[in-house]
């Protein structure tokens, strides 16, 4: 053993403050003014030189009494040290990864195989479900292209449920022919929603429209589509014009109550409009789920109207599946997050949403509102060839009986559109309104509950009622 002289201090051949630097515990940066005194030298008595722990190799020494004055100028060796850690960890990775290797290559190959059973499964369950026999489906490829073409800039076009498959004619999900257009005639164009679609789908008030334009020798074209409000009438008369070259002497334009809702809740963050301003389509709805959302019906029946196997039929079916339940819950995240989860359905623009603004609505979506028929007026007011423009407005059942509410109490619509209606065309001569409303308190036509379908949020008339006071009036006009 080494003897030690009491107040001498004998330098340890290992450099303390680098071995510190390495395994902490005390303070690295005394460039200026060393720390005379340490922690641990204070609480032990000692100073461990090497490790945190004694070994037997360690040698102690007393505590030192000696003012520290060398500032612990260690850079160089710091930075040597820093380099052999970074290379211990470099040859240890290197080490690991060819042994992980292995378990890589098989976690990989297990993820691949089990990817492939769950598809494997899912496509067994496609091939069973019967996709192909789904109601609605389109039956030929030129209907299927129609429908979706004009779709991409109407939102959508009237149903596919077989009802306007006539003749083959698939122009019909966009307009229907009461009488041909002629150049030797009057040519009337109806426009609006399902109150206007049912002059041709009701066979009364087909009847009397269609015998009104052949004793009048009147070319009659019904452009009613279900839930069609300002905006997409705007744009259907566009495609009229163009790609079937209708110019009406006379436009008949349904505005329904629920085309204020219509405007607000489904069309408004949809509109596409041009560099100049101009509104140009209305884009549809996808994987929302949507009333009018034609994903899986337009899907499915390309498919169904491929050439392709039933084995190919069926992975493609697989395929879109998988594709729609993936962009679905894109849609379904994007709605929560605007709306909030207990809202997550507000997008889908269910009736009760379209309702609401019929109940109230306040100034900024009223304005809203009639920008977008003041929008379509000007437009019309361009087209040369028309010489007249009649609105025609309805109220709903809520108007004249109120309507049950969801805490069962009756309550009555306050928002008319009709009252919107008057206040635009006062600054138009050209443009007349059958209004509905007033011919009910004025008591020139007759109504009652019973007038109404049963059980139908949107009013519609019965079909007796819709032929003899709303047909008829518009025919009256007509004259």
């Amino acid at each position: 053993m080494i003897a030690i002289t009491i107040g001498e201090i004998i330098i340890p051949k290992r450099i303390p403050n680098l071995d510190h630097n390495l395994f902490k515990g005390f303070k690295n940066f005394e460039f200026i003014k060393p720390k005379i005194k340490k922690d641990n030298e204070i609480n032990n008595g000692k100073i461990l030189i090497l490790l945190k722990f004694p070994s037997k190799f360690q040698k102690a020494t007393t505590r030192n009494t000696t003012k520290k004055t060398k500032p612990k100028l260690r850079l160089e060796l710091i930075l040597i040290l820093d380099i052999y850690v970074l290379l211990f960890f470099l040859v240890s990775y290197i080490n690991q990864m060819s042994h992980a290797k292995k378990n890589l290559l098989t976690i990989l190959i297990s993820t691949i195989l089990s990817i492939f059973l769950l598809y494997f499964l899912f496509l067994i369950k496609i091939s069973f479900e019967n996709h192909e026999k789904a109601p609605y489906l389109f039956t030929t490829i030129d209907k299927l292209n129609f429908h979706k073409n004009y779709s991409k800039k109407l939102h959508h076009l009237r149903d596919s449920d077989g009802k306007w498959e006539i003749n083959e004619n698939y122009a019909n999900y966009l307009f229907s022919t009461i009488n041909e257009f002629s150049n030797k005639s009057n040519n009337i164009l109806l426009m609006g929603d399902s109150w206007m679609e049912q002059v041709s789908s009701n066979k009364d008030s087909n009847y009397l429209m269609q015998t009104f334009a052949t004793e009048n020798n009147f070319g009659i074209i019904n452009a009613g589509v279900t839930s069609f409000s300002p905006s997409l009438m705007n744009i259907q008369f566009k495609i009229l014009e163009k790609d079937f070259n209708f110019k009406p002497n006379v436009v008949v334009i349904y505005i329904d109550q629920t085309d204020i809702g219509d405007e607000l809740c489904r069309y408004k963050d949809k509109r596409i409009l041009d560099n100049n301003g101009k509104l140009i389509a209305v884009e549809n709805e996808k994987f929302s789920r949507a009333t009018y959302d034609y994903t899986k019906l337009y899907n499915i029946s390309e498919i169904k109207l491929s050439n392709n196997s039933q084995i190919k039929k069926n992975i493609k079916l697989t395929n879109f599946f998988i594709k729609y339940s993936f962009f679905r819950f894109i849609e379904k995240t994007k709605s929560i997050k605007k709306h909030g989860w207990k809202n997550k359905e507000i997008s889908k623009c269910r009736f009760n949403e379209i309702q609401k603004y019929l109940i109230y609505s306040n100034d900024n979506e009223i304005n809203y509102f009639s920008d977008r028929i003041y929008e379509f007026i000007n437009f019309l007011n361009n087209r040369e060839y028309i010489e007249k423009i009649i609105f025609v407005t309805f109220p709903h059942k809520g108007h004249l009986f109120g309507h049950v509410n969801e805490d069962n109490r009756k309550v009555y619509y306050e928002i008319n559109v009709s009252n919107i209606i008057n206040k635009i065309i006062n600054k138009h001569n050209n443009i007349k309104h059958i209004n509905f409303s007033e011919l009910f308190f004025n008591k020139e036509i007759k109504l009652d509950e019973k007038s109404f379908i049963k059980n139908d949020p949107g009013s519609h008339l019965k079909e007796e009622y819709h032929a003899n006071i709303f047909v008829k009036e518009i025919i009256n006009e007509l004259k």
